[in-house]
């Protein structure tokens, strides 16, 4: 569980909450600040899926909650009422990594205050092809997309949700996406329409299979040979999410031995760091 950083003060809201966007300082009491849990009214802020979950103490006076963003303005409000111990607050997508800080209200003042920094990170931890692993492919597929597609499990190691956009690959492989590929390249498993999947959301600590739908190990590529004699190679698989500004990629060894497509024996195994 990601816990919070507790900041205990006693702030003045100018102003109404919900017109209010920044909290002025009107002086402070309380424990110092990063001394671990207080007899404060917020006990804890986590995130869950795609919520911000705030948790208050069961015999805390509080009346309402301020959200405020890594920009400094305000991000939500919610009202309290008496009894109740948790609020949670939908993050949405997109939203701004950073520091979020909460705001316990009573009486139109700051009781008690709590922050979180939400960063996600989100990479890939495995690759497996479809022709390799028939089982592990989605249900339905059917024998060109099993000799064609890739599995490819992402995680989030970061503490806020985000998205996968983008599935790309690079490299000697039959078919590397296209420079002006404009869809995702990820098969949409729910539709059943047979299309790109818009994204691919992945919570905290989630782990994900995303498949590929570009067909990058497919026979009808040019880019790679397959004969008697072993044909080694590299490529990378590439994603993009919603939230980071750079991609994230992974690097592999390739081996193609047979006959031609679509029989050929291809193995893979990840480039060491």
């Amino acid at each position: 569980m990601i816990h919070t950083d507790r900041h205990l003060h006693r702030r003045t809201v100018l102003g109404s909450i919900a017109g209010s966007t920044v909290l002025p300082l009107a002086g402070c009491t309380g424990a110092p600040d990063g001394q671990g849990e207080s007899d404060g009214a917020i006990r804890d802020v986590t995130v869950s899926e795609m919520q911000l979950v705030v948790t208050l103490r069961e015999d805390a006076s509080v009346d309402g909650l301020t959200v405020i963003q890594p920009d400094g303005s305000e991000f939500a409000t919610r009202s309290v009422a008496a009894g109740v111990t948790r609020e949670t607050i939908d993050l949405g997508m997109p939203y701004s990594p950073g520091e979020y800080e909460v705001h316990a209200i009573a009486d139109e003042e700051t009781v008690d205050e709590a922050s979180l920094d939400i960063r996600p990170d989100v990479r890939i931890t495995d690759l497996k092809l479809g022709r390799n692993h028939p089982d592990e492919m989605y249900e339905g597929a059917s024998d060109q997309a099993i000799r064609s597609e890739a599995i490819v499990t992402v995680e989030n190691h970061g503490t806020g949700p985000d998205a996968v956009t983008q599935l790309r690959f690079e490299g000697d492989v039959p078919q590397p996406t296209p420079n002006d590929f404009e869809e995702s390249g990820i098969y949409d498993t729910e539709s059943g329409l047979h299309e790109h999947r818009e994204k691919a959301l992945i919570t905290v600590d989630e782990e994900e299979n995303i498949f590929s739908f570009t067909q990058p190990f497919g026979s009808s590529g040019s880019n790679i040979s397959c004969g008697p004699e072993t044909v080694e190679g590299r490529f990378s698989v590439k994603i993009l999410t919603e939230l980071s500004k750079d991609s994230h990629r992974k690097s592999y060894n390739v081996e193609y031995t047979g006959e031609g497509f679509p029989s050929c024996n291809v193995r893979i195994s990840e480039v060491e760091p």
